[in-house]
């Protein structure tokens, strides 16, 4: 099942029970008869075009959303060449806005590259989040909005 721009399957409905998110639709998968995939409008994230989604878990009322960097986004901080070794990677949380009343949290493992061309060894720039920041770009217009109110 394919996904349309701004929808985004989280979980089989039996991991959503007790929860308190409500989809938007539920559509029965062929998995079994009580199984069903959500699906939740996520607006002004785009995941789609910087991640690949790996995994979602819900610990203590939050959402843990597990993705990682496409792959043609892996390249040298500093001079955007593909010329790399890879040298590990370091795990990065970051808040992002939320599902309805649950706060939600992206599990990013960011690559450490060396770059052949320049010499420098260093983490890949995430893009949906600035350097030294627990937070997303998009929570950071949210929070904004919501004070002004």
């Amino acid at each position: 099942m394919t996904c349309p721009k701004n929808r985004y399957h989280l979980c089989t409905f039996d991991k959503m029970k007790g929860h308190g998110v409500q989809p938007l639709e539920a559509s029965p998968t062929s998995g079994g008869s009580n199984s069903h995939v959500l699906e939740f409008d996520l607006p002004r994230v785009r995941p789609a075009r910087l991640r690949d989604y790996v995994r979602q878990d819900f610990i203590a009322g939050n959402i843990i959303l597990k993705v990682q960097p496409k792959e043609d986004l892996i390249r040298c901080p500093c001079c955007h060449s593909r010329n790399i070794i890879r040298h590990g990677f370091a795990e990065r949380w970051v808040q992002t806005v939320p599902i309805g009343f649950k706060p939600v949290w992206l599990v990013i493992p960011v690559q450490r590259v060396g770059c052949r061309n320049c010499g420098v060894i260093r983490l890949i720039d995430i893009q949906i989040a600035e350097p030294r920041r627990w937070y997303t770009k998009a929570f950071e217009r949210y929070a904004l909005a919501r004070q002004k109110r």
